[in-house]
């Protein structure tokens, strides 16, 4: 629940995917938008009851906005209207708070509302870019990137002070996530053309490079115990799925595929990867279990199936799928495979 590419691949998952509430609509109004809705970036509340995502409409302003909707599909909502663009949805872990980003300042800023899209304030009094906000454990913390005098940095804001930390003579970092008990933050580093996992405690000590690979190595996801890192890296032409422990002594190749791979999430309980491949302007969303070289394609789709999220009960994914016509729309089903259905029918 809780981008991308070197100068980053996030820019390429907003760019791949991202592409109007004075008053909230009544549910009557949101049916009536829902065949004209192309969705984006379903991030399930910390309690499994709701799902926000954003949108856009063809008929209407092509910049998105933030809505969300019950887990069982009813009870469609705005939560921001802006000219603007807001999208990236992110959820505090109590759930009250959801962080976003939006360009209503000009350039991307992060901004926080309240769950029911009340009090929206920017998180930083800054005129840099910031993206990518990860929320810490306990919710007293979050880490994003800043460009600051053209180099991405890392920072962490706590009750509206910025603490920027070092990483090295990197020109981007990208993708921070922090590990399960709240101490250390996981990112990639790009420089000179290369990209690396790279950790940090939140104290600004200890930085460290668990992969120091030529090449990319992206998308850092911590197990849910802390214990070690999954990641995707190109070897030898060749991509595959990775797993390091926390200082880098020791790397595991779970999976290599001619497929590009995209890591989203571990199950909750640590048993499971959730990612999705592309190849031949196709994607697939798959799960890896831990510990065999045997993906399972998910949903069976003549198009293209992105973005899974899981369930906080571990029972459920949400992705968005792009039919043949490249509508997108988000669609939720039982990890086994049954019950495919889309979210808002």
């Amino acid at each position: 629940m809780r981008s991308l590419r070197h100068s980053r691949i996030l820019a390429i998952f907003i760019a791949y995917l991202l592409f109007s509430c004075a008053a909230l609509p009544s549910q009557a109004d949101a049916n009536q938008l829902q065949g004209d809705m192309q969705e984006y970036g379903p991030v399930w509340s910390p309690d499994g009851t709701q799902i926000a995502f954003y949108a856009t409409f063809a008929s209407e302003s092509p910049n998105p906005d933030i809505f969300l909707v019950n887990a069982d599909g009813t009870a469609l909502r705005k939560l921001t209207d802006d000219p603007a663009s807001d999208y990236a949805p992110v959820w505090s872990p109590d759930g009250t708070q959801v962080a976003f980003i939006s360009t209503r300042d000009g350039i991307p800023q992060i901004f926080t509302m309240n769950r029911d899209g009340s009090g929206v304030k920017k998180l930083v009094d800054t005129t840099a870019n910031t993206n990518a906000p990860s929320w810490s454990p306990d919710g007293t913390h979050i880490v994003f990137t800043l460009m600051d005098q053209g180099q991405s940095r890392l920072a962490i804001v706590t009750a509206g002070e910025i603490d920027l930390l070092p990483t090295g003579n990197g020109d981007v970092v990208s993708i921070p996530t922090w590990s399960p008990d709240g101490t250390q933050i996981a990112f990639t580093l790009n420089y000179l053309g290369n990209s690396d996992i790279c950790v940090i405690n939140m104290d600004s000590s200890d930085l460290r490079n668990l992969t120091n690979h030529e090449g990319y190595n992206l998308f850092p996801l911590w197990s849910p115990d802390g214990a070690e890192i999954a990641y995707v890296s190109r070897r030898n032409g060749i991509s595959g799925i990775y797993l390091t422990d926390v200082n880098g002594k020791s790397t595991q190749k779970l999976y290599t595929s001619d497929a590009q791979s995209f890591l989203t999430n571990w199950s909750p309980d640590g048993k499971y990867i959730t990612y999705f491949s592309t190849q031949n302007k196709q994607a697939q969303v798959k799960l890896l279990p831990i510990g065999t070289a045997r993906p399972q394609v998910i949903a069976e789709n003549v198009a293209t199936d992105t973005f899974p999220t899981w369930s906080p009960d571990g029972s459920q994914l949400a992705f968005v799928a792009f039919d043949e016509q490249n509508n997108r729309n988000i669609y939720v089903i039982n990890v086994d495979g049954t019950n495919k259905h889309r979210l808002n029918n």
